[in-house]
Parts: structure tokens; C-alpha cells; sequence
């Protein structure tokens, strides 16, 4: 078989499976993987010296079960065993941490933030001093612009209390909290300026990061800085060398996002395969002898590596740097090297060293796109081939090729992208086309810019400049494209949905292929069809209420079959790009009418509907939904389906029929002993299916405490705080986001 870490990839993704399933069995895996591991080796042993069928076909299978198991074992443990002195346990608690920086300190709108490693941990609760290990994310809120001069290696006391970092509060949303993970910072540090912070004389870099990985950072931060005037332009050269884009501008980001070009800001292959590219010509002359070709490997693996240290070993990087390496030893061996192949060994390798990848999005875009390039991209480029070599049809294949990998790309990546965004952009391959074209030349220019500026040559002003205006070019045609309505299609798909698309892609790549190639193109195309018809079996209906999470205010969607309301926006015009993203997930984009229970009438006033019901209207009729409000603070809203009671404070609740309501949203300003005896009161009365609590910006901490207190005495009780975004159907009951 020729892809031998393919089968191996199967095999290792199915044991992390098994294992973050099944993660609280660690000590079943580890005793069932050691046993097969070690049933496998005597089988393997026995063979050699007394051959058998039966001892083949017995190591065969252990070895078949026991990598999944291994692995396993491995997952469950990374899960449920914390190491002893994890800082981990410490969060929820006022400290203050000795630790290492790992990143440079940088300040943004009066934010300075940079990651360190915690050694010692001072708990001011019991002002004991405790060993700690593990990565976090220092946040230091400031009153001015200044910020604080930290560079890596550098060691420091901090004051501040640990948080754990926010997750998504609504679908669709960027996720901090994993966002994070992939990088194995679990916690933030929350600090002030007038915190305690004093920076020691220690630094703790060990001898190959001090004396290359740093010095060469410098180096090229210097270059760049010199090369090119501040702005989104160099921000963005900055992040494309460096992986650093916290310097980009919030706008820029989110056109680059709407119109799907956002991996060009990742350092990934691209990057990694125009330097390999650039080596490769400077080694030709070396790679003449058999020691010329080792030499030349340990120059190419050294560069590669310092590279993917100074760019701070992000995941795509590792990947990208670990396939380089695989496909130059297979050529000094001499052996046919096939891609799908080494960029299977490239994911294992990985996976190896950290299990969690396997559920990071930058795993499956990354391979997911260089997988589809490496199937599709050769097919797609050999559809034109020009019949005479003319400056013109060079002009024509180049183009025709870089549609072809933006296509294929993209094929690869879609179903990724909606099922973790919600969305695909339906301008994303002809935006793609133009801009990843622009940032390879801009990147092309970049490095030879670099290298000239570091030998003090001053033509490399002129690849700056270059590069500069390509850059610049990128970032008009990104703006340009995210402002052309429809450019993004709302799309959320399961699971299931995937694995279907990626079976019938497969299918249609067989096709051409051998006869049994056939026959499992069919038997995939059957699989496809039973996953599909489970999915929309299991599919669940579509919400009727669904309270969305905005950290202040409340934004209510009430929908039936034909029609679709909005109780509330929020406090704040600004909170409408995250309401209107849910409108488009819940509900295609289409609201029937705005009702104002909670919101401020600049916020009511600002949405765009023909259908109002505000503070002076006391009846809304729709064809399928009525709302009613007999008070200022009080209002229902009933379809045939369900019903919802809003309430401005507990005081207004009392134990009558119009207070019965299927669900019940609650607002509370206080929650004194008294509120809670009503509150009580009412809920055994009316019995609600569900309860979803608002609580107030001006609730104090004690009363915050006391509410968290009385919700667990009482049943279906829930806050958009806690608990996400909530979902609530007539068939199936409530859920959060966070359950789900």
C-alpha cells in the first residue's frame, strides 16, 4: 500500500476519538493498550522464528487495535489527568505570579497584553506561596496609551486574579477560549495599572533561543520597521513574517474574514513553501554528492526550524515545516514520495505530539486544503494545456493554475468554514484569486527585502516598496469585496453533512480509476446516502424561541413557521452585527417586526423595520404571532405554538392565569430576600418550562451571588451569562450552547 501514514492517520484519529469519548475510563485504555501492545510484540517475536499464519493474522490485529487504543489512552489521560502543580487550579483566584514572558508586551487600545509561563504563584487569600506551571494570557487594562516594556525571556512579578477565557456565547462566534487552547494557555490574568508589577533582572532563554531565535526576531522586527511606515501595511507584513497581527486594524480583519481571504494573514505552507523554495535554489550547488544532499538537508531543516521558532510554532507552521522535511529526505533516499501520503505522516506526527489538534479548526482547514490541492489541483491544471509556448499562453496557465489551487483550496475548506462560521463566501474564489496572488508576490518581495536590509544594502527599499503597494493592493480589493451585498452565503451543516460531501467528493475523484476503485466509490456513495438520511432524521426542529447571548441586554427571537420577531437589541447600536449574524443563522435575515421591552429607544429607533411595537404601543398582531403589553414593565407574546412572558423585575410577577407561560423571561435590577420569596412564589404557580434570567449591570456582587444561590433551588432556571446563547423548542425542550 503507498500510503501507509494514511492508514496510520485512521487509525491514530480514531483512538483520540475513542478516547475524549470515553475519557474518564483512563486506566481501562492504558491496561487494554499495554496488554495488545504487548500480545502483538510476542506474536511478532514468535513468527520470526517459527512462521504462521495464525501468529500473522494475531500481531496483524493487535497492531491494528492497539495504536487506536494507544492512543486512547494517551487522550483520556491529557484530559482527565492535570498535573500536580497546574496553574489550572488557581482560576476564580486573586494572585500574584512569578513568571517568564513568552511574548514581547504589546498595547492596543489601552490594553497591554503579551503570554508568559507562571513558575510561582503567591494565593492572597491565604498569602501562601505555591509552585505552578502552565501558559497564560496576561491582560493588563491601562488609563492611557503607555504601556509596559516586557520583552520574551524577561521575568516578573504581577499582581492580578485568574479568569478562564470566555467561549463562544452565541453559535457562530469566534471562540476565545479555544482560540487559546490550540496554543495551551488556558487562563487569563487579569491585572490594572495600579497593580503590582516589577520587572526582575532575570531572563530565562535558553542558549539557542538567546543566541539565534531571539537575536534573528529582533533582526527582522528592526527590518521591518525601517523598511516599511507604520500603518495596516506593515501590521500586515508584520503578521505574514512573523504571525503577529494584533497590530492589524479591527476593519481590515473583517474584511479580509467576509470575503474568506483571512488565511493569507496565517503563517502557513505558503509561507513556509516559498522559503523551502528560496533554499532550495541557494543549496542546488550543494546537492551534487551524497554528503553535498545530507549537508544540504541539515542547512534546509535548520532554517525551516528557526523559522517555525521565531514565527512561535503555530500548528500550520509545524505542519508545513515537518512536510519540507519529509520530502527532501525522500528525495536524498531516492524514493518516490507521495504527498497524500507525507502530509498524513506530517498530521500524525503532530497529533503525536498533542492529541488536542485533532479538534482545533486550523488542523482541519489546513489539511483539509492542502489534502484537496494535492486531489484535486492536478486534475483542475491539466484541463488546459496550451498547444504552442507563447507569452501569452504563460500569461493564460499561470492564471488558469491559480484558479485551479483556489478552487481546489477551497473545495477543501468550505465545509470547515461553514460548519465553524456559519457561512461560505460566495466571493471567496474569485476575492481569493486576486488577493493570495498579491500577498505570494508581496512575501516573494518581503524576503529578499530582509536579507538585503540586514547586509545594509539599500535596494531592498526597492522590494519594500514593492511589497508595500501589493500589500496595499490586497487590503484595497479585500475592502472593496466585503462590501458587495450577498458576498457571504449563511450556511451551518453537521457533522454528518460533512462526512457526506467529503464521500461523494472522494466518489467522483474514483470514478476514473480501476475496477475496485469503482465498487468503493459505490459503497461510499451508499454510505453517504445512509449518513445523510440519518442526519435529517436526527435533525432537530428549529427553535421557536431563541435568547442570545450579548453580555448587556437581551435580543429575543420569536419565530414560527412563516414569521419572525425581535424583542430587543440590546443597549447599544454597536451590539447589532452580532444580532444580525444570529437573525441570519435563526432565520435566513428576515425579522416580520421589532418589539421593544428592555432596549433604549436609540437602539429601537435605529432598527430598520417597517414593524414596531415600542414603549407607547400596547398591542402588535401578526398573522401567527400576537404581543400584548398591559404594562409598561410587563408584556406576553403568544403563538399557536407556544407563549412568552417578559417581566421588568420580579416585583411585578404574582400567581395569576395571565402569568402562565410556556417560557419566561425575567429581568432583575435587585434580588433582595423579598424578590426572591415572590419570585418563588410565582414560579410554583405557573410552572414554566423554562426561565431565562437577565441580570442587570446594576446588580451588585452579593445580590449576583444570592441569585446564583436561589436558581439552583429551583428547576429550568437559566442565564444568557452562564449559559450561552439558549434554545428553546415546543418538541424538544430547551438547550444551551454551552450543553451543546
Amino acid at each position: 500500500m503507498p500510503y501507509p501514514a494514511l492508514r496510520l492517520l485512521v487509525q491514530v484519529a480514531l483512538g483520540i476519538l475513542i478516547g475524549y469519548a470515553y475519557r474518564q475510563n483512563v486506566e481501562v485504555w492504558f491496561w487494554l493498550a499495554l496488554s495488545l501492545t504487548a500480545i502483538t510484540l510476542i506474536a511478532l517475536a514468535l513468527e520470526h522464528y517459527r512462521p504462521s499464519q495464525a501468529l500473522h493474522a494475531i500481531w496483524l490485529i493487535g497492531y491494528l487495535v492497539s495504536v487506536p487504543a494507544g492512543f486512547a489512552a494517551y487522550t483520556a489521560a491529557l484530559y482527565e489527568i492535570l498535573p500536580e502543580e497546574t496553574v489550572l487550579k488557581f482560576a476564580n483566584e486573586e494572585v500574584i505570579v512569578f513568571a517568564k514572558a513568552e511574548t514581547d508586551a504589546s498595547t492596543k487600545n489601552r490594553v497591554t497584553q503579551w503570554t508568559a509561563s507562571v513558575e510561582k504563584v503567591i494565593l492572597l487569600r491565604t498569602a501562601d506561596t505555591l509552585t505552578a506551571s502552565g501558559k497564560v494570557r496576561v491582560r493588563q487594562y491601562r488609563r492611557d496609551t503607555s504601556t509596559i516594556s516586557l520583552r520574551i525571556g524577561e521575568k516578573f512579578w504581577l499582581q492580578g486574579r485568574f479568569e478562564l477565557p470566555k467561549p463562544a456565547m452565541n453559535q457562530g462566534e469566534f471562540d476565545y477560549r479555544a482560540f487559546l487552547a490550540e496554543q495551551e494557555i488556558y487562563l487569563l490574568l487579569v491585572s490594572s495599572e495600579k497593580s503590582v508589577f516589577i520587572k526582575t533582572d532575570q531572563v530565562g532563554v535558553g542558549s539557542f533561543n538567546q543566541k539565534i531565535i531571539l537575536p534573528a526576531y529582533r533582526a527582522i522586527s528592526a527590518s521591518l520597521e525601517r523598511l516599511f511606515p507604520s500603518g495596516d501595511e506593515r501590521a500586515f507584513i508584520r503578521g505574514m513574517i512573523l504571525g503577529e497581527r494584533s497590530g492589524i486594524s479591527d476593519e481590515v480583519r473583517a474584511a479580509f474574514q467576509k470575503t474568506g481571504t483571512i488565511h493569507v494573514l496565517a503563517i502557513s505552507g505558503l509561507h513556509v513553501g516559498l522559503i523551502a523554495l528560496t533554499l532550495n535554489i541557494f543549496l542546488k550547488r550543494l546537492k551534487t554528492t551524497k554528503p553535498g544532499k545530507w549537508s544540504a538537508l541539515l542547512v534546509y531543516a535548520a532554517v525551516l526550524v528557526c523559522y517555525s521558532n521565531i514565527t512561535g510554532n503555530s500548528p500550520p507552521v509545524k505542519r508545513a515545516v515537518l512536510m519540507a522535511i519529509l520530502f527532501e529526505v525522500g528525495a536524498i533516499l531516492e524514493r518516490k514520495s507521495y504527498s497524500l501520503n507525507t502530509l498524513a505522516a506530517a498530521a500524525v506526527l503532530m497529533l503525536a505530539w498533542n492529541p488536542r489538534e485533532l479538534f482545533s479548526p486550523s488542523f482541519h482547514l489546513t489539511n483539509s486544503a492542502v489534502a484537496a490541492i494535492i486531489l484535486i489541483y492536478p486534475r483542475l491544471s491539466g484541463r488546459y494545456v496550451p498547444e504552442r509556448e507563447t507569452l501569452l499562453s504563460k500569461i493564460l496557465k499561470y492564471f488558469w493554475d491559480a484558479g485551479a489551487m483556489t478552487v481546489a483550496a477551497s473545495l477543501g475548506t468550505a465545509p470547515f468554514i461553514a460548519y465553524y462560521f456559519g457561512s461560505v463566501p460566495l466571493l471567496g474564489l474569485l476575492a481569493n484569486l486576486v488577493v493570495t496572488d498579491m500577498v505570494s508576490l508581496a512575501l516573494m518581495a518581503s524576503i529578499p527585502a530582509l536579507i538585503l536590509d540586514s547586509l545594509g544594502l539599500g535596494i531592498a527599499e526597492y522590494y519594500a516598496v514593492c511589497a508595500y503597494y501589493l500589500i496595499r493592493g490586497a487590503i484595497f480589493v479585500a475592502e472593496r469585496f466585503s462590501q458587495i451585498p450577498f458576498v457571504n452565503l449563511q450556511l451551518r451543516i453537521t457533522p454528518a453533512l460533512i462526512i457526506l460531501f467529503f464521500l461523494i467528493l472522494a466518489t467522483l475523484l474514483t470514478l476514473e480509476q480501476r475496477r475496485w476503485m469503482v465498487r468503493l466509490a459505490s459503497a461510499s456513495l451508499l454510505l453517504a446516502t445512509v449518513l445523510i438520511v440519518q442526519s435529517e432524521l436526527e435533525k432537530l426542529p428549529e427553535p421557536a424561541i431563541v435568547f442570545n447571548a450579548l453580555g448587556r441586554g437581551s435580543a429575543v427571537i420569536f419565530k414560527t413557521s412563516t414569521e419572525s420577531i425581535l424583542i430587543d437589541a440590546g443597549v447599544s447600536p454597536k451590539q447589532w452585527n452580532r444580532i444580525e449574524k444570529q437573525v441570519q443563522t435563526v432565520c435566513g435575515g428576515v425579522l416580520t417586526a421589532f418589539v421593544q421591552a428592555h432596549s433604549p429607544p436609540k437602539v429601537a429607533h435605529a432598527i430598520g423595520l417597517n414593524k414596531k411595537m415600542l414603549w407607547g404601543d400596547s398591542v402588535l398582531k401578526l398573522n401567527t404571532i400576537v404581543a400584548y403589553r398591559p404594562a409598561r414593565a410587563l408584556m406576553k407574546v403568544f403563538s399557536k405554538e407556544c407563549n412568552l412572558l417578559i417581566a421588568s423585575s420580579a416585583w411585578v410577577l404574582k400567581p395569576s392565569e395571565f402569568f402562565k407561560a410556556d417560557v419566561a423571561l425575567i429581568r432583575l435590577k435587585k434580588f433582595k430576600q423579598k424578590d426572591a420569596e415572590v419570585f418563588k412564589q410565582w414560579w410554583h404557580y405557573a410552572q414554566p418550562k423554562l426561565t431565562v434570567v437577565e441580570l442587570s449591570g446594576a446588580l451588585s456582587n452579593f445580590e449576583r451571588k444570592r441569585f446564583y444561590r436561589f436558581a439552583q433551588t429551583i428547576p429550568h432556571v437559566k442565564t444568557t451569562e452562564r449559559d450561552g446563547q439558549i434554545f428553546f423548542s415546543t418538541v424538544h425542550g430547551y438547550s444551551t450552547l454551552r450543553a451543546q
